[in-house]
């Protein structure tokens, strides 16, 4: 019933494909959200691309000359105009994760020209928009904690008419976003459980994408010398996302708010986080080998949640691409009938490997390790405990996203827990933006410390604090 109704939502949204479908509430708040990306701070900048995904349906599109911009894939490419325009790119060092960004891109792009001429590469390369928009949205507009912080009281502020018009959803079985078309008009029913979706391309999504960003919450609520606004915002915008994940009736969504929370177990153990990544790593291969099915498959018929699961369905799609290496190893592949599972391939990094090869599987990878890499950078470089504190969030926040696209492919507004906070990752052990900010406060406390010392010992002996002479 699940693999039906996947199908189904992707159907809806297929309906939509190469139409010109502007509704007037929607073209209003679009409008809104282009004119504060070139008036707003860059702090606020952010704002435009989380409100189109909470706001607006993926069917909410402009056609023009045959090619298909649907709102977020739109406001996120005039979003990287507005910051070529500004030279926001100006203090970043580009390096290995930036390139490895492209190339993924280009091994998708490429892949399916040589597999399927020049329309399905058009086609390809304009899912690749948003994917390559948001991921250096991420890198050029976050310079600093502040800007983080700024991004999350705006995700905080919206979260609020989300996680309502979620539990309006479970009360009256009525989605309000489905005036703006691509999504069913009556919330859609699993096992007898209402499955809240709001504007979001599919239930799933919608729990992954507000699990992703509850981590980060909690570092504004552990950081209490932040001040009361800043814990207020960490607990409102943790509650929200926690109802919104739990609405969608969803394993995945479940499962990401519960790997959050064990993620922040390790905050203690931050500066052990590599021995801690070999040991997992040691477990799950352990039970790999002790397993019929292996760790894969422990994971995804063991553990559910939610009654009515589809975790069967995922691990066959492990099993069809480890069974089939052959078909798509080079450069991916079209024909995908050789193993039915692959007909909803639920599955993002499985869908890689399909469509770009092994190549853009081993740069999807080493995206994640890099991006982790440069969390490692910034927390041994942070001064402030709020700081580290935020900095760790992050990478809880990027964790539960990774480890929730075993379980759903990125389409819609999923590239933006994927590739946007992945973006910001890089972002924060850039030596030429936050790594910077970071020799600043070092400095500055270094000499407050100094200024502090030469003050307690101005012409005072140690023993009677009167002046000598």
């Amino acid at each position: 019933m699940q693999k039906r109704g996947q199908k189904d939502f992707k159907t809806f949204l297929e309906e939509t494909y190469g139409q010109n479908l502007v509704h007037p509430l929607a073209g209003l708040i679009f409008f809104t959200s282009l004119v504060w990306a070139f008036c707003a701070p860059r702090k606020y900048l952010i704002w435009p691309v989380i409100m189109i995904a909470c706001f607006i349906s993926p069917a909410q599109r402009f056609a023009i000359l045959g090619l298909d911009f649907h709102f977020l894939r739109a406001i996120t490419l005039m979003l990287l105009v507005r910051i070529l325009i500004f030279r926001d790119l100006k203090d970043v060092r580009l390096g290995k994760a930036d390139l490895a960004l492209t190339g993924l891109v280009a091994a998708i792009v490429l892949g399916t020209l040589a597999r399927g001429g020049i329309n399905p590469a058009m086609t390809t390369a304009g899912k690749m928009i948003e994917l390559f928009c948001l991921y250096f949205i991420g890198r050029a507009l976050i310079r600093n904690l502040d800007d983080v912080r700024g991004m999350l009281l705006g995700v905080g502020l919206l979260a609020v008419p989300v996680g309502i018009s979620f539990i309006v959803e479970q009360y009256t079985r009525y989605n309000f976003f489905s005036l703006f078309g691509g999504i069913p008009e009556m919330t859609v029913m699993r096992d007898g459980k209402l499955r809240s979706q709001g504007s979001f391309a599919h239930p799933i999504i919608a729990g992954v994408f507000w699990a992703s960003f509850a981590p980060m919450f909690m570092a504004q609520i552990f950081a209490k010398q932040q001040g009361f606004m800043n814990i207020c915002i960490g607990w409102v915008g943790f509650i929200m996302c926690c109802i919104c994940a739990f609405m969608t009736n969803s394993s995945t969504s479940i499962a990401g708010i519960l790997v959050g929370l064990t993620g922040w177990c390790f905050y203690k153990f931050r500066n052990n986080l590599r021995m801690i990544f070999w040991i997992t790593m040691g477990f799950a291969f352990i039970i790999h080998m002790a397993s019929t099915r292996g760790f894969h498959g422990v994971i995804f018929t063991r553990i559910s949640f939610i009654s009515a699961s589809t975790g069967y369905h995922r691990y066959m799609l492990f099993e069809g691409l480890f069974n089939n290496v052959p078909k798509w190893f080079f450069i991916g592949t079209n024909n995908r009938m050789f193993n039915r599972s692959f007909i909803d391939v639920t599955n993002q990094y499985i869908l890689i490997a399909l469509d770009g090869g092994i190549i853009a599987l081993i740069l999807q990878l080493s995206l994640i390790v890099m991006g982790f890499k440069a969390v490692g950078r910034a927390l041994k470089a942070s001064v402030k405990r709020s700081d580290t504190l935020l900095i760790f969030g992050v990478g809880v926040g990027y964790l539960v996203a990774i480890i929730s696209f075993t379980a759903v492919s990125a389409y819609g507004e999923a590239v933006i827990p994927l590739y946007m906070i992945l973006g910001i990752m890089i972002s924060l052990g850039d030596p030429g933006t936050v790594m910077k900010s970071f020799k600043n406060d070092k400095t500055a406390e270094n000499d407050k410390t100094e200024n502090t010392l030469q003050d307690s010992n101005s012409g005072k002996t140690p023993f009677t604090g009167r002046a000598r002479g």
